[in-house]
């Protein structure tokens, strides 16, 4: 059985090791197996998460932050999801979108759905209310 030093010898190189998997971006992530792709994006910020005139002063001097539908969140929460896979830019007959305007363009669409369809990307799928396939 490991004594006390090894546990946290073994949690810090563990912690060490998937720091480098943390990275910025944009994606899209389920929170849900079976839920509809939502838009998330990582960064690098100097400010506290969510309080950007809150600057930080101690080490380290940046920390990568997540938004989730354009809401703040923990970027364990975006690399933690079920399901992720990157952002790629949008690229029709009709337009063409950058990855961050791709990103924006979801966060809108999903904050209108939210507000005007009682849209819940969060919430279980209840069979029930679902409409028969034939």
């Amino acid at each position: 059985m490991p004594n006390f030093g090894q546990m946290i010898g073994d949690s810090a190189r563990d912690i060490a090791a998937g720091q480098e998997l943390i990275v910025p971006g944009f994606w899209q992530i389920r929170l849900r197996r079976g839920r509809p792709w939502i838009p998330a994006k990582t960064f690098w910020t100097a400010s506290e998460p969510g309080n950007p005139g809150n600057v930080r002063d101690r080490w380290p001097p940046l920390v990568i932050a997540a938004e989730i539908l354009g809401e703040f969140a923990s970027p364990l929460e975006v690399f933690g999801a079920p399901e992720r896979r990157p952002l790629q830019p949008l690229i029709t007959s009709d337009a063409r979108l950058s990855i961050t305007q791709h990103y924006r363009y979801l966060v809108a669409l999903g904050r209108y759905k939210m507000q005007h369809e009682g849209w819940d990307p969060r919430a279980l799928v209840d069979l029930t209310r679902v409409a028969p396939l034939f």
